[in-house]
């Protein structure tokens, strides 16, 4: 069975390579190609070099500051202070 898809898969590879070959094919196969090449410079220089961390920095910067706000709340709580409405702000989901 294997050997069977195994023909059946270079058959569609040649047709394929066949149909992008010549005239319209070759043009549409070199637009994919420049398309896959925009897509990974984006992808390398833009989201991994820079967006990339900036979010994990945002992510990071609330997380730290929903620490410190736990922190607080507990604190006061702990003094005797009614903090029900601060502590309802603090049981958001957790990421």
């Amino acid at each position: 069975m294997l050997i069977i898809g195994n023909f059946v898969e270079q058959i569609g590879s040649s047709i394929m390579e066949l149909a992008f070959t010549n005239g319209i094919g070759r043009t549409l196969k070199e637009i994919i190609m420049a398309l896959c090449v925009i897509v990974q410079w984006i992808y390398n220089s833009i989201w991994a070099a820079i967006l990339c961390p900036i979010a994990q920095f945002v992510l990071d910067y609330f997380a730290w500051a929903l620490e410190i706000w736990e922190h607080v709340v507990n604190a006061l709580r702990t003094v005797g202070i009614p903090t029900k409405e601060l502590y309802e702000s603090v049981d958001a989901p957790s990421l």
